[in-house]
C-alpha cells in the first residue's frame, strides 16, 4: 500500500501566460431615431396614439408604422428613450398625460404628465430592456 505524506510548501508563482484573442464587441449605440410633429393637435381624444408625421431613422433597430403611429424594436436589447413636449396652453390651462406603453396588451413602460397654464416644455427618460418585436 502506498502511503501520502504531508503537503508541501506552495512553489513560486510561474511567469504569466500569453494574453488571449481579443473578444467580442460589445453593445454600443447602433441606432437613432426622432419623431416630430409640427402640426398643433388639438383635441386629442383619450387613450389614442398620437402619430408623428415626420420619422427619421439611423440603424435597422427600429421601424415606424406612420399609419398606426407604433414604434418596433426590432433588435433585443437596452435602449433609452428620451422625449419632450411642448405644450402651448394659452389662454386656457391644460393637463395632459402621455405614456409609452408595449403593444398588445397596453403594458405600461414610462410616461410624464403636466399642467400647464403657459406654454411649457417638458421631458422624460427611461431605460427599458426591450426584445425584438416590442
Amino acid at each position: 500500500m502506498k502511503a501520502t505524506g504531508a503537503t508541501g510548501a506552495t512553489g513560486a508563482t510561474g511567469s504569466t501566460g500569453p494574453i488571449g484573442p481579443t473578444g467580442a464587441i460589445g453593445p454600443g449605440f447602433n441606432s437613432y431615431l426622432n419623431g416630430k410633429i409640427t402640426v398643433n393637435k388639438l383635441n386629442i381624444p383619450i387613450n389614442t396614439i398620437i402619430a408623428y408625421e415626420n420619422v427619421i431613422i439611423v440603424g435597422s433597430d427600429f421601424s415606424y408604422n406612420s399609419t398606426t403611429g407604433i414604434f418596433t424594436i426590432n433588435t433585443t436589447g437596452t435602449y433609452v428613450f428620451d422625449w419632450k413636449m411642448a405644450i402651448a396652453a394659452t389662454p386656457a390651462t391644460l393637463t395632459t398625460q402621455v405614456n409609452m406603453v408595449l403593444i398588445p396588451g397596453s403594458i405600461f413602460i414610462a410616461g410624464m404628465g403636466v399642467t400647464a397654464t403657459n406654454p411649457a416644455i417638458t421631458g422624460s427618460s427611461t431605460v427599458y430592456a426591450a426584445t425584438a418585436g416590442d
